[in-house]
């Protein structure tokens, strides 16, 4: 019994300190793979903040799924970054698999633990170690560490990947074979969701990277700019978790989910001059009574890959009803189907919500996060939802928000 005791205490303890509970029997025949989010909430009235800690709990079942030695830490200080795995003596920094999910911007992604500050002021960095004599930041910089050990780092923040020179293009460029990172800010909350997408799609046996990017990005979320996502490296690079090989394949690059389609286009910077065939194309394969001018029109992407969603509009309010346009190189590769079938909007009432209601709410927000001298809110967007699920309309406000000792950014994603 006393033992038993001393075992939960154990558990206890290092639960509170944020050590991570895996490894119960290390296999030194398997790759590792490090997973890091936090809670970045203060006490009042420095509470208004995002939490990532669901996202690096989430990556790490996933790797371990996949068969990796998979960790996570909830908790991050510099010591820890900057230190080595217990297991393999060799530092965390060059684990195969690296995910990181927090605060970001093109230089680094940080980390600060309920703003307890001191070691837990800490994150990663575009260059070697740094001390930042102005923010009080210890970082742990990817050129301090053989980045050639690394096979997949994912910088699952703000701006990681903004512009031609960012800490996810470096990490590649340093040696890791794959690198994931966003050219915009990102809602935190179709972030996570976005995560889930890709780490499902991932985990199956076979499947690369770009597949699951692709996947991830078939889906309609409240913030389709979580589809700016880049690529750096190899994109047919499959997770393995043998310490002695790696391995690649060229798995197609739909989604799986949707109609292929062939179809090329006139202009994909100018929608108006495509609506018609876009119309045509779902009218006679997909769903009969569809008008595309009952769809509101988001569009994101990268490179020579386009995203169009078309999102239902109830009374002028966006839903969760979409469809999702895949568009390479001018032509539609494919057209995801992600309506909700049983869903009547001809008869939902009229929206109630005044724009001055969700401008006074939005200012609160505002008012709210700068109560943390540290923090500006750089941009809010306000969109009235009609949220199917629960038959009422709804506001969603996405607060952008900016660090402003380590300029780094987050984006709130409220739904009220």
């Amino acid at each position: 019994m006393k033992k038993t005791k001393t075992i939960l205490l154990l558990i206890l303890v290092l639960t509170m300190i944020g050590m991570p509970l895996v490894y119960a029997s290390y296999d030194s025949t398997k790759a590792v793979a490090m997973s890091v989010g936090t809670d970045y909430s203060g006490t009042w009235p420095l509470e208004s903040d995002i939490d990532t800690t669901q996202d690096a709990i989430d990556a790490q079942a996933a790797f371990a799924n996949m068969g990796f030695n998979s960790y996570y830490q909830s908790i991050p200080t510099y010591q820890y970054l900057r230190g080595n795995n217990p297991y393999t003596g060799s530092p965390r920094m060059e684990s195969r698999i690296l995910f990181f999910s927090g605060h970001g911007n093109y230089q680094s992604v940080t980390y600060d633990y309920k703003k307890y500050s001191g070691d837990y002021k800490t994150g990663v960095f575009w260059y070697y170690n740094y001390d930042s004599p102005t923010s009080g930041y210890k970082y742990a910089g990817i050129y301090s560490y053989n980045m050639n050990k690394v096979k997949l780092a994912i910088f699952g923040a703000c701006q990681t990947a903004f512009g031609t020179d960012n800490i996810a293009k470096r990490a590649n460029t340093a040696g890791a074979g794959t690198t994931l990172g966003w050219s915009v800010s990102i809602g935190s909350t179709s972030h996570s969701q976005w995560f889930n997408n890709f780490f499902t799609k991932l985990k199956q046996s076979g499947r690369t990277v770009q597949s699951a990017v692709d996947y991830a990005n078939s889906f309609s979320y409240s913030d389709n700019g979580v589809k700016n996502v880049i690529v750096y490296g190899d994109t047919t690079y499959v997770p393995t978790w043998n310490t002695s090989s790696s391995t690649s394949s060229n798995n197609p690059s739909q989604s799986d989910r949707g109609n292929t389609t062939n179809i090329l286009l006139s202009d994909i910077s100018n929608i108006n001059s495509n609506k018609t065939i876009i119309e045509d194309y779902i009218k006679e394969n997909m769903n009969k009574d569809f008008k595309i001018d009952d769809y509101s029109l988001e569009i994101n992407g990268e490179g020579n890959r386009k995203y169009y969603d078309l999102k239902l509009l109830v009374n002028g309010a966006k839903t969760n009803s979409a469809y999702t346009i895949v568009i390479e190189n001018n032509t539609i590769v494919e057209i995801i189907d992600n309506t909700i079938e049983s869903f009547d909007w001809k008869n939902v009432k009229e929206n109630t919500i005044s724009k001055e209601e969700q401008s006074r709410i939005a200012n609160e927000i505002k008012e709210k996060v700068e109560k943390n001298d540290n923090y500006k809110v750089m941009s809010q967007k306000i969109e009235t939802i009609y949220d199917i699920d629960y038959s009422e309309y709804k506001t969603l406000i996405l607060t952008e928000v900016k660090e402003k000792s380590t300029n780094t950014l987050f984006v709130m994603e409220d739904l009220l």
